[in-house]
């Protein structure tokens, strides 16, 4: 899993292609940590579905 680590930076004193480059750097990031946890997620409720035969616990 993608960890954030940036150093503080002083972005006024970068030129707008270096906080465009960092930014996009950052949003990269910050999609595939997204995506790892979405699919942590889908395989947890897949795992309980498989678990529980597909039924909610109290309905049905």
């Amino acid at each position: 899993m993608a960890k954030f680590d940036y150093p503080n930076v002083d972005i006024e004193n970068m030129s707008n292609e270096q906080n465009i480059e960092s930014l996009k750097s950052f949003l990269y990031n910050l999609s595939d940590t997204l995506n790892y946890s979405l699919n942590q997620v889908d395989a947890r409720i897949s795992a309980l579905e498989e678990s529980t035969g597909g039924k909610d616990n109290g309905e049905s």
